[in-house]
């Protein structure tokens, strides 16, 4: 803030000069250039204000851009985390079909032998 004040008073001190210069002159061009000179206040006043909003949204602590960043980036870590225990999970699941799979051809090959076995024994004993 003690830089606004610097150029505040830098302005004042132009103003004061101009009006000094105000009087040896011609009154339209000192008109001209005092209207320029607090049409420059005007523009400063209004940039310091662009750049506080613009700090309050961009450091809000609540909503701010860079917590929102921060809160992505937590989720991306979350996400990679629960990336790898799916994958884990993806392999324990193909592990289980597998021996269902397997599974079920033995059981077939044991009922399919039973089966013969009962025909063998009901027809050709």
């Amino acid at each position: 803030m003690s830089s606004n004040k610097t150029q505040k008073q830098m302005i004042e001190e132009l103003m004061v000069a101009v009006k000094k210069l105000q009087s040896k002159s011609p009154y339209g061009e000192m008109k001209f250039i005092q209207a320029h000179l607090e049409n420059l206040d005007e523009t400063v006043i209004d940039i310091k204000a662009e750049l506080l909003m613009m700090r309050k949204k961009l450091f809000n602590p609540e909503d701010g851009v860079i917590v929102r960043v921060n809160k992505n980036t937590e989720r991306m870590d979350d996400c990679e985390a629960a990336k790898d225990s799916f994958l884990k999970l993806d392999k324990k699941v193909d592990g289980i079909k597998r021996f269902k799979d397997n599974s079920t051809k033995a059981l077939w090959v044991l009922y399919t032998a039973l089966l013969g076995l009962i025909i063998k024994l009901l027809f050709f004993s």
